[in-house]
């Protein structure tokens, strides 16, 4: 933070950005922000951090790898299991943050478009709309 103090904005920005635009190429997505402004970006520095913390490798790799939408890119059970968690958390986050701003991502829609994470984490379109509503009914 101190070798980049203008992330905060460049974050904010970054997240600001539909995950759709994003992978169509219509706008960066927030590494491709970060790498244009910094020549670096968050999982890169997650990743220096866990290894520098001893953490295990599927948990190095999990953070480094975790914007990768196809989990079959990993050899490792583990990691794509904590990768599919994360994909998962990061739904219900933009879920909950899109229904304070009163709309809504379909639950169909997204399962449909991470069936690994559906597969690894063997979760069916019923269990993940009912983490998001306990989520939901957790936070208020």
């Amino acid at each position: 933070m101190k070798k980049y103090p203008d992330y905060i904005p460049i974050a904010d920005m970054a997240m600001g950005i539909v995950p759709a635009k994003s992978l169509s190429g219509e706008k960066k997505s927030i590494i491709g922000v970060e790498e244009e402004r910094s020549k670096t970006n968050h999982c890169k520095v997650g990743y220096l951090v866990a290894k520098s913390w001893r953490l295990s490798n599927s948990i190095i790799n999990a953070i480094f790898y975790y914007p990768y939408v196809h989990l079959n890119i990993h050899k490792d059970t583990a990691t794509k299991v904590l990768v599919a968690l994360l994909l998962l958390s990061e739904f219900v986050c933009m879920y909950h943050d899109s229904f304070a701003k009163g709309s809504h991502k379909n639950v169909e829609d997204w399962v449909n478009c991470h069936e690994e994470v559906k597969v690894h984490l063997d979760l069916d379109i019923q269990e993940v709309a009912d983490i998001q509503n306990d989520v939901m009914e957790f936070l208020g």
